[in-house]
């Protein structure tokens, strides 16, 4: 029964990292494209499987910034600990950039990027309105 809870909270923890990402990638892309001309294909797996160690590295650098200010040989004892993350996400961005899977694409008019954030605040307005209908259907079949 415990390893059940522990598979849900593992698979929520990485169903939000995927939906976390993929609603960056979604929103960035028009800037990403502009800006960069190529988007790799890849990216949303790469962020999901290194975004777990985000926190981790912030929370360390964090620390051994505050413990620096006190003394500054103190701070490796949270540098240290961190290392194995560093080392990780660094691996996994090498591998998968080696792969050079990408769509690239170059002077994409204005209309068509204004397009495609109209077209993306529609379906927001569009999913807000049906959840707060289903919301409001919930409520009216629970007081009934």
């Amino acid at each position: 029964m415990q390893q059940a809870g522990f598979h849900g909270k593992v698979s929520g923890f990485i169903t939000g990292d995927i939906t976390t990402t993929l609603a960056a990638q979604i929103g960035t892309l028009p800037i990403m494209l502009g800006t960069f001309g190529n988007y790799g294909v890849l990216s949303i797996l790469v962020n999901a499987l290194v975004l777990w160690t985000v926190p981790v590295v912030m929370t360390a650098g964090s620390l051994a910034v505050l413990a620096g200010f006190i003394f500054a040989p103190l701070s490796k004892i949270f540098l240290y600990p961190a290392y194995p993350f560093l080392f990780f996400f660094q691996e996994v961005v090498s591998f998968f950039g080696r792969s050079n899977v990408q769509i690239s694409i170059q002077n994409v008019p204005v209309e068509i990027w204004l397009g495609y954030y109209f077209l993306m605040l529609a379906v927001i307005v569009w999913f807000s309105m049906h959840k707060s209908k289903t919301a409001i259907e919930e409520r009216d079949s629970a007081s009934e």
